[in-house]
């Protein structure tokens, strides 16, 4: 089967606590390739991204700032394998907005 080019996730506002965004379906492969962050909020606010279970070293972003009424895109090569996942917040809740777009590949 061939490859989906697609929006993976969002738009969707971030919570505050690490989350799960995307998820890999099962027999399949994603490749990430466009990350978009927008900022809705009138002061600076921060993201952290994670592959995986959000930790020090599964971190794409820790901290990260989004300047105040802003967007902010990210061009990743980064390929996840079945079941394995995106985890996202921000600094305060229902003010960043993410979308995920990528490419999903069935095995």
């Amino acid at each position: 089967m061939g490859d989906s080019d697609k929006r993976l996730y969002g738009p969707a506002l971030l919570t505050n606590a690490a989350a799960d965004t995307y998820v890999t379906p099962a027999s399949t492969q994603a490749k990430l390739k466009h990350f978009h962050f927008f900022n809705e909020d009138a002061v600076s606010r921060t993201i952290t991204v994670s592959i995986g279970v959000d930790a020090a070293g599964t971190r794409l972003f820790m901290s990260f700032p989004i300047a105040s009424k802003s967007p902010y895109d990210w061009y990743p090569y980064a390929i996840l394998q079945a079941a394995e996942k995106i985890q996202a917040y921000a600094d305060a809740a229902s003010q960043v907005t993410m979308t995920i777009f990528g490419t999903e590949k069935a095995l």
